[in-house]
């Protein structure tokens, strides 16, 4: 779940700042991840973000933003 994240975080980031207009919650999470991990605009270890990713998903951050059922 941490590894989709790390890409759904990149993938939006072209998205949003090519115009597309994500809607609140998704751009919440992207908020979220982009506060423990920098988007990658070059060569680097993965390892880092991959760990704070995967702390951050086992810590919950999202479960707010689930709808209730």
């Amino acid at each position: 779940v941490a590894l989709e994240l790390l890409c759904a975080g990149q993938g939006l980031y072209f998205r949003v700042t090519g115009g597309l207009q994500a809607g609140n919650g998704v751009m919440e999470a992207h908020r979220r991840l982009r506060a423990v991990v920098a988007h990658v605009d070059g060569d680097r270890d993965p390892g880092p973000d991959i760990a704070a990713a995967t702390d951050l998903v086992r810590s919950g951050a999202f479960l707010d933003l689930l709808p209730s059922v």
